[in-house]
């Protein structure tokens, strides 16, 4: 029962591996046994019908569709046919190069979750074993087989080789190497705003001050000496 889920995550991972690498071959024999011939939509029939082409332009010596068509009973409407096939049909090869790469990247991660998976079974198995010699020395221990220094000279050691397997577990996690990379990058940034609010912010905020003051100042002048003298007034 130990380790199932693990081991059936594995054998999935890998069915899906065989079923991109089937797709990807398949992909592959199209491209190079296809060649300009052979295309997912019947591109031999529309090169047939733009240029009334041989059996010849099937056989495996390399066919050159602008010399077979280079003969002036080749109407430029034919002609430009044929470009538009072709042109097509280089397109579609592209895409599939371009698919062929994507299935090949996904591939490779798959197998890599493949081999961390079974890295994690490896450490779940050696954890595991750690557990049951701890509870056989301590059986030991109880039966008086050894005494109680060498029950705890080996604990400690059994206790270091678990905390290195831990640590091992922790980072090759990429869970866990990717939540430390963004702790990181959150320490970095909270770092930057502090910098910036302790050298940059504080000393514009102290200037803004000190300018509104300076413009509370000045409207004050200003309505003092436009005020009207209170003895002034009803005079005339």
């Amino acid at each position: 029962m130990v380790n199932e889920n693990a081991m059936g995550d594995v054998m999935a991972l890998r069915l899906r591996i065989q079923k991109l690498e089937e797709e990807n071959n398949l992909l592959r024999m199209r491209i190079m046994d296809g060649g300009m011939a052979v295309s997912e939509n019947g591109m031999g029939t529309e090169l047939a019908e733009h240029g009334n082409l041989s059996q010849s332009a099937y056989s495996s010596v390399a066919w050159d569709p602008f010399r077979e068509f280079s003969t002036s009973s080749l109407c430029g409407k034919q002609r430009n046919g044929l470009e538009l096939t072709l042109h097509r049909t280089l397109q579609r090869q592209q895409t599939a190069e371009a698919k062929i790469k994507e299935l090949q990247a996904q591939i490779d991660q798959f197998k890599f979750l493949v081999k961390q998976k079974e890295e994690d079974t490896q450490r779940g198995k050696m954890m595991l074993r750690f557990r049951e010699d701890k509870i056989k020395r301590m059986e030991a221990l109880l039966k008086g087989v050894f005494s109680l220094e060498t029950y705890i000279s080996t604990k400690r050691d059994s206790l270091l080789e678990e905390v290195k397997m831990l640590r091992m577990r922790l980072e090759r996690n990429p869970e866990v190497t990717r939540f430390a990379m963004e702790n990181i990058r959150l320490q970095e940034e909270l770092q930057r705003y502090h910098n910036f609010y302790e050298e940059g912010e504080r000393d514009m905020m102290e200037k803004e001050i000190l300018l509104l003051q300076d413009q509370l100042l000045e409207a004050l002048d200003w309505k003092l000496m436009h005020e009207e003298d209170p003895n002034c007034v009803g005079k005339g």
